[in-house]
């Protein structure tokens, strides 16, 4: 990608849940795309691979990748104070008149009038993943990097969400997981510091791409692998001071450290498994490794089997999530 993918908060309501009632809103098939205008802030910041967090008023509704962003001129019918034509409007229940606008202009009933705007449709399609109940507002807001209650597309921050989301719905780690092994990592990232250590997925990528800092990984859980493998299962080397530990699932606390979670792998192998150009097939065991990466010497290694004895590999649910962000790797020119 050469844009960074962004995290966003997406809000779907009913006409009346919304607090402005100026603004009439769009009709949203929540499983499939978003609908939105010229008119919203950030109209113009979602984009392809970005990840959404679509909510209603209490809690969130789904997750998913934005894979498309279309638009289209539309007429939009907006409700505007008769006074000062503006639409931030609120209707009051037990006051009269019933209508006020933040002018403080106060009146029965608010003129109505359509105005010629630019239409967006993002879509995500079979991306889509329900969390009912998964995370209340207020852990969304609480993540804004820029908070705003006027916000209906709203910028977040992942870490901040990201071990309440996959702890109440474990079934949310897939797409996380997805979403950060896309991060790409620039020429000059390669100079800067990495970032320091946090239990989090997309800290875990950050801390890769910015640096891919030599690591042997959590002592006990590379001695267990040393006790385990003995070698590097995919070179063969036995030289300990060049392996390292390497988590399959990303790293998000004590129980990933598992002896099934883990691969003893040589340091440059491990860098390129962290960055998808290398990847097991869970089925064969086989190695493969990106046409880059094998013409650039590692050829010896493409489609040969791992050096585990029989029954003592890792877990094959684990390798195939890495497998399938692979097969989409390979297919990126």
């Amino acid at each position: 990608m050469n844009r960074k993918s962004r995290c966003w908060s997406l809000i779907a309501l009913k006409i009346d849940e919304r607090q402005y009632a100026g603004n009439i809103g769009q009709d949203d098939d929540l499983t499939r795309c978003y609908r939105y205008d010229s008119n919203v802030p950030n109209h113009k910041q979602l984009a392809v691979g970005d990840l959404v967090f679509i909510r209603d008023l209490k809690t969130l509704v789904g997750i998913a990748r934005i894979t498309g962003v279309a638009s289209h001129k539309m007429k939009k019918t907006r409700a505007r104070c008769p006074v000062c034509n503006i639409t931030d409007l609120k209707k009051r229940e037990t006051k009269l008149p019933m209508w006020r606008c933040s002018a403080g202009h106060e009146f029965a009933s608010p003129n109505q009038k359509i105005d010629l705007v630019d239409g967006f449709e993002a879509t995500y399609a079979d991306s889509f993943l329900s969390t009912p109940d998964a995370i209340p507002v207020a852990v969304l807001k609480a993540a804004a990097l820029r908070p705003n209650d006027q916000l209906s597309i709203e910028e977040i921050d992942l870490k901040n969400i990201e071990a309440t989301l996959t702890k109440k719905f474990p079934k949310s780690q897939e797409i996380l997981a997805r979403f950060v092994a896309d991060m790409v990592l620039a020429p000059e990232d390669a100079d800067h510091d990495p970032a320091p250590f946090e239990p989090t997925m997309s800290d875990e990528r950050i801390r890769i791409l910015k640096a891919i800092k030599l690591r042997r990984g959590q002592s006990q859980f590379r001695k267990k692998l040393v006790k385990r493998y003995g070698r590097c299962v995919v070179s063969g080397c036995e030289l300990l001071d060049l392996l390292e530990a390497a988590h399959i699932h990303p790293y998000l606390g004590e129980k990933d450290n598992h002896i099934q979670n883990g691969l003893l792998l040589r340091a440059d192998l491990h860098t390129l498994f962290d960055l998808h150009l290398m990847a097991i097939d869970p089925i064969s065991l086989l190695t493969h490794f990106h046409p880059k990466v094998s013409a650039a010497g590692y050829a010896s290694f493409d489609k040969k089997p791992l050096h585990v004895k029989a029954g003592e590999g890792p877990l094959h649910k684990s390798l195939a999530t890495r497998w399938e962000i692979f097969l989409e790797t390979i297919k990126i020119p």
